[in-house]
This record gives structure tokens, C-alpha cells and sequence, in this order.
């Protein structure tokens, strides 16, 4: 689950990210860009490490609870990863500073009502939980994979190729829990 500040337009993001680079990026560009990525991935994984939290005060059932769990064990260990090969500049960037303030804004909204509704729902709560972790990881997956296309380094590219693998991965078993549960 993203954070009250964090939640993504999954539709906006997705069709961004199919379209970000229709032309070539100049090498300012391009590590500008991969900075702002890392940010606002390193946001995410931040998040998605403590999607688990809200376990404490709120219960699933034992399918929903593990694959969270895996959920938080991918994004753990790439947020490991990824701050081996971290570039100072990217530690210093504030995410909130990588979008506009309009687009910044919308998520934060967005992202507070729906926490919101986690926190208040009764029995629709684990479907909601579910589809806030498939909007959280399809985000993942374009992001990870937009930024593999900018960066020079092969083990950040390794690193970023596998998170979108297993984010794919983990997006398929959320909607398999969605199917289950109809």
C-alpha cells in the first residue's frame, strides 16, 4: 500500500510511462530524468516495504496476508539494492520535488482518501487492499522499466529488470486474489 502521499494515478502513469522517451534525451535530460525516477522509485519501494503495517490493525485472509508479505520482501531487498549503486545526487532529491506541484498535489488527494477508506472499510477492506497493491505494482513495473532505458549501469539495469519482473509477477498473483475472492 502507497503511503497517504504516495498513491499513483495507475492510468495516467502507465500511459506516461508507454510514452515518455518519443524522442531522444540529451545526457542532462537523461540523468535528470533517472534521478527524478530513482526518487520517486525509492518513494515507492519505501512504501511497498511497509505495506505489512496495516496488517497490525486490519486482517486478511492467510493467501492475501503471504502475498503481501512477498510484496514487502521484493521491495525490501531491490530498496537494498538500488541504494548500493545510489548516486548523491538522487539520495538528495526530495520525490515530492520529482513531479509538478499540480500532479504532486492530485496524488497526495487521491492518496489520502484512500487510505482513508482502507482505514474505514469493514468487510471490503481486503479488496481494496488488493487493488491498491495492483495500481502500486503495475506502477512499479513501467517505472522500473522506463528507468532501466535511461541508466548506464548494469547492475542498477539488473536490479530494475528484475523488480519489474517481480512486480509483473506479484500484479498477476493480486489479481488471481481478486478472481478468487468474487
Amino acid at each position: 500500500m502507497l503511503s497517504p502521499r504516495r498513491l499513483p494515478l495507475a492510468a495516467f502513469v502507465v500511459t506516461a510511462a508507454c510514452s515518455a522517451f518519443s524522442r531522444p534525451l540529451t545526457p542532462q535530460e537523461s540523468r535528470t530524468e533517472l534521478q527524478r525516477g530513482e526518487a520517486l522509485l525509492e518513494q515507492l519501494l519505501e512504501d511497498e516495504q511497509d505495506v505489512d503495517k496495516i496488517l497490525w490493525i486490519k486482517s486478511v485472509t492467510e493467501p492475501t496476508r503471504e502475498l503481501v508479505e512477498k510484496i514487502v520482501e521484493v521491495s525490501g531487498s531491490t530498496l537494498e539494492a538500488l541504494r548500493q549503486d545510489e548516486d548523491p545526487a538522487t539520495a538528495a532529491m526530495d520525490p515530492e520535488r520529482a513531479l509538478p506541484p499540480v500532479e504532486q498535489a492530485t496524488r497526495d488527494s487521491i492518496a489520502t482518501k484512500t487510505t482513508w477508506d482502507l482505514l474505514l472499510s469493514q468487510e471490503t477492506f481486503e479488496v481494496r487492499l488488493l487493488m491498491c497493491q495492483g495500481q502500486a505494482l503495475r506502477y512499479g513495473r513501467f517505472l522500473a522499466e522506463s528507468m532501466a532505458e535511461l541508466t548506464s549501469s548494469p547492475a542498477k539495469k539488473d536490479t530494475l529488470a528484475r523488480l519489474g519482473s517481480s512486480y509483473e509477477d506479484l500484479y498477476k498473483q493480486v489479481v488471481e486474489r481478486l478472481v478468487v475472492r468474487q
